[in-house]
């Protein structure tokens, strides 16, 4: 089998400045939305989906390829965390005189969260066309498109499809799902082989397209996982309870990083074998897929219980031990 230190799997999403703040009291009454909230907690922590899934593949000992857009201005404590898990950051398109993204996240007592998204950076669509002509393809089996503006996501996917050897396109649009037209959405899914969210963005995107003949992870909390197959069978994969519950920022993104992971090992980082996965045709397929929800749990898990996206410990895998200051 492959050493699972290698790079498998590309990501193209955003690296993002996270400030993660807590409300005293519920952001919203009766279901209507408050206009504002008080703080009696702010924390600051590298962020951003790309970024989050890329620090827990790290923990597995794998080592994503980032596909990504920063501001010079700012991106250097970034990139240097970055360095530390020993990543390749050839493929960060670095703008200069511009900021790298900012999340500011607030989540109220009974964890619902709100998010304002600054995405940083946005290049042309001829740069990011040569930007994507210099990465190196050749070795990646999966290619997972965080939620990044959808302009670049439709300009990323369309030129993964297109590649000789065609890996696995999974789609997680995360906060961009309720922003995204239903031409976009419809594109975007178009292009995908799988669509991984929790049920409000599932269900945003069915508001605008249906999932048809696609493998559809579908989250809900607590509450049993839904995977909709391409025969469009659904299957249902208990969530393992959890007993520190202190943040939920990142929990996604972890998940999403230890379903990928999970995916290309049980299938030997072969192409085809993952492509077949989701015919769920017989126990087998079943199984790994199984094996990939639950990893994805594990990994969410550890995240839920400690504050931020990337300060659960990374030697629980065999991985460095990083700073995350």
């Amino acid at each position: 089998m492959p050493d699972t230190a290698a790079s498998h799997i590309a990501i193209c999403g955003a690296l993002a400045y996270d400030q993660i703040c807590r409300t005293s009291d519920p952001i919203t009454v009766n279901g209507q939305p408050l206009l504002n909230a008080k703080l009696h907690k702010i924390t600051e922590s590298f962020g951003g989906c790309a970024g989050n899934i890329l620090y827990n593949l790290a923990r597995l000992n794998h080592r994503g390829v980032l596909v990504t857009c920063t501001g010079a201005q700012d991106d250097a404590p970034y990139l240097k965390q970055l360095r530390q898990l020993q990543l390749d950051l050839s493929h960060c398109l670095r703008l200069p005189g511009l900021n790298t993204a900012r999340a500011i996240i607030f989540t109220d007592p009974n964890e619902l969260q709100f998010t304002g998204f600054y995405p940083g950076p946005i290049p042309e669509s001829a740069d990011w066309q040569s930007h994507l002509q210099r990465v190196n393809f050749t070795d990646i089996q999966l290619f997972l498109q965080a939620p990044y503006p959808s302009q670049i996501m439709t300009q990323t996917l369309s030129y993964v499809r297109g590649l000789t050897e065609t890996p696995l396109r999974v789609f997680a649009p995360g906060q961009y799902a309720d922003q995204l037209t239903p031409a976009e959405a419809a594109q975007l899914i178009g292009l995908s082989d799988w669509v991984i969210g929790n049920a409000y963005e599932v269900q945003k995107l069915l508001s605008h397209h249906p999932l048809m003949d696609k493998v559809v992870v579908t989250t809900h909390g607590a509450q049993p996982i839904e995977v909709q197959c391409r025969d469009l069978s659904v299957k249902t994969i208990a969530v393992p309870a959890v007993t520190d519950n202190v943040d939920p920022t990142g929990c996604g993104d972890a998940f999403i990083a230890g379903v990928c992971h999970a995916l290309l090992q049980r299938c030997e980082f072969n192409s085809e074998r993952l492509h077949r996965v989701g015919n769920c045709v017989d126990n087998n397929t079943f199984s790994i897929l199984q094996d990939a929800i639950l990893l994805g749990c594990a990994l969410a898990a550890d995240c839920l219980a400690q504050q931020g996206p990337q300060h659960h410990p990374l030697n629980l895998f065999g991985a460095p031990q990083l700073s995350n200051g």
